[in-house]
């Protein structure tokens, strides 16, 4: 199963979020609820709730979140997964003793990481930096050989300051 419980939006809104003094890049709070309304290059519609459920310490200092959503990818049945965001960076966790890097603001425009995902896919993840036109910052994910030739095709996300992932532009049509 791909660990994309979250990550199946094209167009958000947000029900909450408020900005505290920390200024995280993405500030969660227990109780929290999003509704991503998602729409694929296919023309694939779809509605995901979400919500904040609990908050733990991080081993690094401050809080990370268990986030729960119910997925077009696994029949409605609702999953779990962890979070965990300072001010430059935003983790993300299936298990919470591995933590993947999702955007770090202070890399360079280009910088990249790989991930091996729960199902044992191989993702390359560009984070493109802050687009202008998109008031955010651009993280792109696909998959990829062990030799590093791409797979598929990209899934992209957009994260704004505060509010975290807003948008998901899925061209991974079919993989869905």
């Amino acid at each position: 199963m791909r660990s994309k419980l979250l990550f199946c939006c094209i167009a958000f809104s947000a029900s909450l979020l408020q900005n505290n003094a920390q200024a995280a890049l993405w500030d969660m709070n227990v109780g929290d609820a999003y509704i991503f309304d998602g729409i694929d290059s296919a023309g694939n519609t779809w509605e995901q709730p979400m919500t904040v459920t609990a908050s733990y310490d991080h081993p690094s200092g401050g809080l990370y979140y268990q986030l729960q959503s119910k997925n077009y990818e696994n029949g409605g049945e609702t999953g779990s997964y962890y979070a965990y965001a300072n001010d430059t960076s935003i983790y993300f966790s299936s298990n919470q003793i591995v933590w993947d890097l999702f955007i770090d603001r202070t890399l360079p425009a280009g910088s990249s990481s790989t991930i091996t995902q729960d199902d044992g896919d191989t993702v390359q993840r560009i984070m493109h930096g802050y687009i202008d036109s998109l008031g955010g910052y651009l993280v792109e994910n696909f998959k990829i050989d062990n030799n590093g030739n791409r797979l598929s095709p990209s899934d992209n996300y957009v994260i704004v300051d505060g509010l975290g992932m807003v948008q998901e532009i899925d061209y991974w049509v079919g993989k869905n």
